[in-house]
C-alpha cells in the first residue's frame, strides 16, 4: 500500500458479479506512513495473506450471497474472494506493523495482496459508506487531488458529523 499514490490503476472486485476489474485510486481515506498500528492478518487455504485495520470491511460468502465484515470478526472456514473464487480462511491472527493507507478506488473495492477487500473501515455497511463518499470522488475527479497525511478532510467530516447521526452503522 505504501507505494500507491493517486491514479493509480489497481486490481478491484465486483461485489455483484464477483469479476475483477482495474479500478482508479482517487484519493486516500487515510495516509499515515510514520502510524504503527495493529492489524489483522488473514490467510487463505491456498496461502493468500492480507492485513487489514480490525474494522476494515472484508467481503465474506454467506450461503449464495456475501456480507461485509470487520477484519476482527472474519474467522477460521469463512470464505473470501481471491484472484479466482471464494477460498476459505485457514487461519487468523494480529500483527502490529508501521504505516495506515486507506485508498478509495472508484469501483469502493480492491484486491489486497490477492483478496479482495472493501477501501471501507469503520462503517459496517460497504454500500453505505460507497454511496457516501461519492461526492469526495467527483471533487478530486472534477479539482484534482493529492496526498493528505492523516485522515482526509471528507472522511473526517463523516465521521463527525454524518455517521453518528447513523449510529447502527458504526461503533468508534
Amino acid at each position: 500500500m505504501d507505494s500507491l499514490n493517486i491514479g493509480d490503476i489497481v486490481q478491484a472486485w465486483d461485489p455483484s458479479s464477483g469479476d475483477l476489474l482495474w479500478s482508479k485510486v482517487e484519493l486516500f481515506l487515510d495516509y499515515n506512513p510514520k502510524m504503527t498500528s495493529e492489524f489483522v492478518e488473514i490467510e487463505t487455504e491456498m496461502g493468500d495473506k492480507m492485513a487489514l485495520s480490525a474494522r476494515h470491511l472484508i467481503p465474506i460468502r454467506e450461503g449464495a450471497g456475501l456480507q461485509w465484515k470487520w477484519a476482527e470478526r472474519v474467522a477460521v472456514g469463512d470464505e473470501v474472494h481471491n484472484t479466482k473464487r471464494w477460498i476459505r480462511v485457514s487461519k487468523v491472527s494480529s500483527r502490529v506493523s508501521q504505516g495506515v493507507y486507506a485508498p478509495l478506488t472508484s469501483a469502493g473495492t480492491l484486491m489486497v495482496d490477492g483478496v479482495a477487500a472493501s477501501c471501507f473501515a469503520v462503517v459496517q455497511a460497504h454500500e453505505v459508506a460507497y454511496w457516501a463518499t461519492k461526492p469526495a470522488v467527483w471533487m478530486a475527479q472534477w479539482f484534482g487531488e493529492s496526498v493528505q497525511q492523516g485522515i482526509h478532510w471528507y472522511s473526517r467530516l463523516l465521521l463527525d458529523h454524518a455517521w453518528p447521526m447513523a449510529s447502527g452503522l458504526m461503533t468508534r
